[in-house]
């Protein structure tokens, strides 16, 4: 292996961190789930359960350099983008109201609250979405992540990561009509 060639957990290896994750960690990664499966059609559930069975089949891998958390969370983000651009292309699905089966329909949340939350978080969004690691400090920020857990998930150093906030901010404030 040439020395610049980052080094993979195996299975074993996975699963063992798998198991070993704090409920701190699970917590995160179940939280990270369900606010990525917004829009996929998918539950936060079966998106943990793709994104483990993709890492331990090996079609994504885990560098040893980087905590096993974020690359999960990474996975789940690549796995709920290509979820969402899959519905883009086959339209819009129509729920069918299926009380027995306990389905939710449309209605059955708070309809201001979800307003809000979905125009907050498409607005944010919105405003940069030409920026690949602006979404993913948004995105763990929301989580809940520490600045170095984003460091080590985008690659950034600090300079780097204070500048993409910066950024970040100035989109929003002309996103808002701000100067």
């Amino acid at each position: 292996m040439a020395e610049d060639e980052p080094e993979y957990l195996d299975r074993a290896q996975l699963l063992a961190a798998w198991a070993g994750l704090s409920e701190t960690d699970r917590a995160k990664i179940a939280d990270a789930a369900d606010f990525m499966a917004a829009g996929t059609g998918e539950d936060g559930d079966a998106l943990m359960q793709e994104a483990l069975v993709r890492l331990i089949a090996g079609s994504r891998r885990c560098p040893k350099d980087k905590p096993f958390v974020a690359v999960f969370i990474g996975t789940l983000r690549s796995i709920a983008h290509q979820a969402r651009k899959s519905r883009k292309r086959l339209g819009p699905a129509v729920p069918v109201a299926d009380e027995e089966a306990g389905v939710d329909v449309p209605g059955d949340a708070d309809p201001v609250e979800d307003l809000i939350r979905k125009q907050g978080r498409e607005r944010i969004f919105a405003a940069i979405a030409d920026d690949a690691v602006a979404n993913e400090l948004v995105e763990a920020c929301i989580l809940g992540m520490s600045r170095d857990e984003m460091l080590q998930l985008t690659g950034l150093d600090i300079k780097g990561y204070e500048t993409k906030w910066k950024f970040i901010m100035r989109r929003l404030r002309k996103a808002g009509g701000e100067k």
